[in-house]
């Protein structure tokens, strides 16, 4: 067949036929269609690398813990010495930041005006890239505010054996665990190093959060300055059922809120990472039994953990 100057209209820019409505509309249904199924694979993949280099901060920072016991010989604390004034601070030399660590003076308080600015020094290693806060926040009164790094990390420090979901072990009151205000040495650890929590998610800056990832309502930010900072205690205590009373639940065992002093908290789906003394990282699930968590806070009560 002979051509003709139309025959070929689709290679004719003079052409006047254009794409019909019906093309139109099936061609973006298709496009449509196609970012439908491939969004939540990338969404999967960014929360993939996320919890990854998450996992990565606090296997460092395990292995930070562990060089601390070889050279102090117990593991580190928040007290109200010099030599570990906070354990976060105390890990500095073995996170390769030991020219801020010599920086601070000593000569006065821990937060004294001189070492302000070095509280506000971001450590990636102390950040999860899950967590929405700030990697620097601001905190104090209007035109006075001052900024603090923060950690998205905190030292487990106890659990609540008089907690009504714990009253089976027949204790009282809270029970030490490992990073808390006294200095636990690794043969302490009666219940054993693969079963004892070390330190564990919880999302710090200025900021508090209810279960849903959403602003927390009753209180909406930290009190203490640098409760939300690497230059503050960072620590961490369980009470399943108190905890469920700061949300609204009967109880609640993971990512309740990241208050201080209150269990796991991070914006992974589903649960919270954290270390044992071992240095292993797990990913604790929200289907955890709140015994196991609590138990796997205290390092000799001996109870047996299941599956987390």
């Amino acid at each position: 067949m002979k051509e003709t100057p139309h025959s070929r209209w689709w290679l004719n820019p003079a052409s006047p036929r254009g794409m019909s409505l019906l093309e139109l509309l099936l061609v973006l249904g298709v496009i449509g269609l196609l970012l439908a199924l491939l969004l939540p694979a990338v969404q999967a993949a960014r929360e993939t690398a996320r919890r990854s280099h998450c996992a990565n901060n606090l296997r460092q920072t395990a292995a930070a813990c562990q060089l601390y016991h070889v050279a102090q010989q117990r593991f580190p604390a928040s007290t109200s010495t010099w030599e570990c004034w906070t354990w976060a601070f105390g890990l500095l030399p073995f996170l390769d930041q030991g020219a801020l660590y010599e920086r601070w003076d000593r000569r006065g308080e821990f937060m004294a005006a001189a070492n302000l600015p070095l509280a506000a020094t971001p450590l990636p290693v102390y950040k999860c890239p899950a967590a929405i806060s700030d990697a620097i926040y601001l905190y104090g009164t209007a035109g006075n505010e001052r900024p603090y790094a923060t950690i998205d990390y905190k030292g487990c420090q106890s659990v609540n054996s008089s907690d009504d979901l714990l009253k089976s072990w027949g204790r009282m009151y809270w029970l030490d665990g490992v990073v808390s205000r006294q200095r636990v040495r690794a043969a302490q650890i009666a219940d054993g190093l693969s079963h004892t929590l070390l330190i564990v998610e919880s999302t710090g800056g200025r900021y508090l959060y209810d279960p849903d990832g959403a602003p927390y309502k009753r209180i909406p930010q930290i009190w203490y300055p640098t409760d939300g900072g690497w230059s503050g205690r960072a620590l961490s205590g369980y009470s399943p059922t108190w905890q469920g009373s700061l949300v609204g639940r009967p109880a609640c065992t993971l990512n309740c809120t990241n208050m201080y002093d209150v269990g796991p908290y991070s914006f992974h789906p589903g649960g919270a990472l954290a270390s044992l003394c071992d240095g292993s990282v797990h990913f604790l699930s929200e289907q955890t039994e709140p015994q196991v968590i609590g138990a796997m806070y205290c390092y000799f009560e001996g109870e047996l953990t299941g599956d987390y």
